[in-house]
This record gives structure tokens, C-alpha cells and sequence, in this order.
């Protein structure tokens, strides 16, 4: 029995959170929804004293980094302009991350 398998990559592969095509890559749909909902998530854990503003901070560091290797500039700074506009108590500390 063989392990290797080969597909046609006409339409990409996921891989780590991305969609692999042979000239580029993408985020795929279903990160870019997790992450909006862990924000949400942490918005509230933060604003009822769950978790500090370094976790946040950290967290969000992160992701950038993460989504940082495929071209994705509109959607880091669509998220960042959504942290900037809820009511965060750190959100100038985010926003001075995030850029």
C-alpha cells in the first residue's frame, strides 16, 4: 500500500491555514472566520477581566505574523480598524501593535 498520493494543483491545496497554489498563496476562509470570532471572544474575555491586555496584544502579534505571508494587507488592516472601533480599552495600544 502507498502513502503518496498525487493530486492535480489546478485549485490549490490547503496547507497551514492557506490555500497553496503554484504561484502564490491565499488565507483560506475558514482561518480568516476563526480569527474574527477569537477576537470577538477576546474582546468580551477582556472586557469582563478573563484575560490582560498582553494576552491580546500577543494573540493578535501573532495572527498578523501568521497572515503576513500571504498578500493580505486589506484584511490585517480591516481587523485592525475593527479592534480601533470597539470600545477596547487597549485600543491604541493594539492599534500601535497592529501597524
Amino acid at each position: 500500500e502507498t502513502k503518496t498520493q498525487i493530486y492535480s494543483t489546478a485549485g490549490g491545496f490547503k496547507f497551514l491555514g492557506f490555500r497553496i497554489f503554484a504561484d502564490f498563496c491565499r488565507l483560506t476562509a475558514d482561518n480568516v472566520r476563526r480569527q474574527r470570532l477569537r477576537m470577538r471572544r477576546m474582546e468580551s474575555d477582556f472586557q469582563s477581566g478573563r484575560i490582560r491586555s498582553r494576552e491580546v496584544i500577543d494573540s493578535l502579534q501573532c495572527w498578523r505574523a501568521h497572515a503576513s505571508y500571504a498578500p493580505s494587507h486589506a484584511l490585517r488592516e480591516s481587523l485592525r480598524a475593527w479592534v480601533t472601533a470597539s470600545n477596547w480599552t487597549t485600543a491604541l495600544i493594539v492599534d500601535y501593535v497592529l501597524r
